[in-house]
């Protein structure tokens, strides 16, 4: 085989390659929102919320019941959950519900905001639970 024959066979191949890879395509990961709440030692929480696309846009983009502490079904002081919201992020969120054990009364905590959502609900000894959603 001669030189020339055989650079242009390797040249042709190398063609094909880059032209194959070309045409790769990855989808995208889909949106998700990250909750996560933290308890003081001895307290237990439950936090229900819903996410939503929006401040003015009320659809549902997700509901979650997420729980902390030493007697709740995760039995840990953290607990942290990441929820797909599909094909839009969430950048609001309503919480339904606060229950704890602390004493910490759920009127001092806020009900509703944009994301990064961070808020330190605690009694007035300091004692309570943290909840993210990001």
């Amino acid at each position: 085989m001669k030189p020339v024959a055989a650079i242009s066979i390797v040249v042709a191949s190398m063609s094909l390659s880059a032209g194959l890879a070309t045409h790769t395509a990855y989808a995208a990961p889909s949106p998700s929102t990250s909750i996560t709440l933290t308890c003081d030692r001895g307290v237990d929480a439950i936090v229900s919320l819903t996410l939503h696309p929006s401040e003015t846009d009320t659809g549902s983009l997700g509901q979650v019941t997420i729980a902390c502490g030493p007697n709740s079904n995760v039995g840990r002081q953290r607990n942290r959950v990441d929820v797909p919201t599909g094909a839009l992020p969430a950048t609001w969120v309503t919480i339904e519900s606060w229950t704890n054990s602390s004493g910490t009364a759920s009127a001092g905590c806020p009900l509703s905001g944009p994301l990064t959502f961070k808020n330190t609900c605690t009694n007035d000894a300091g004692i309570g639970f943290e909840l993210v959603v990001r």
